[in-house]
């Protein structure tokens, strides 16, 4: 070189580095928008924020069926954006839920259980 001076950040240590940050702002989104939801308003910001890291994303393709009627309750969702439809026995659409709203299926297994499958991912 000719007398240049430079500063690397590899992409590991820049993982290591902002992965936990990134981690953490994408936690505290959640935790807003579980404060929102009726279900999680006794919860306190340190109960909210632990439930929070135990929620996944999920972007399910438009016309692609989460949850069916009857099912077993061993997930439970929480809209961030967007609308989702709910349809009864003959597919008919008998609400649209929007942002803040939730969908548990028959059963809330999983609110009992703790983190249940998130923990693994």
């Amino acid at each position: 070189s000719n007398g240049a001076a430079c500063y690397v950040l590899t992409r590991k240590d820049f993982l290591a580095r902002v992965g936990p940050a990134a981690d953490a702002v994408a936690n505290a989104k959640r935790a807003a928008l579980l404060k929102g939801v009726k279900l999680f308003k006794g919860l306190d910001d340190a109960q909210r924020d632990a439930l929070a890291r135990c929620f996944v994303p999920q972007e399910p393709h438009k016309g692609v069926r989460v949850v069916r009627k009857g099912d077993l309750g061993d997930a439970f969702f929480v809209v961030e954006s967007g609308e989702v439809e709910v349809r009864g026995t003959e597919d008919q659409v008998v609400a649209v839920l929007g942002a803040g709203a939730f969908v548990r299926p028959r059963g809330d297994g999983v609110l009992r259980e703790g983190c249940g499958r998130a923990n693994d991912r």
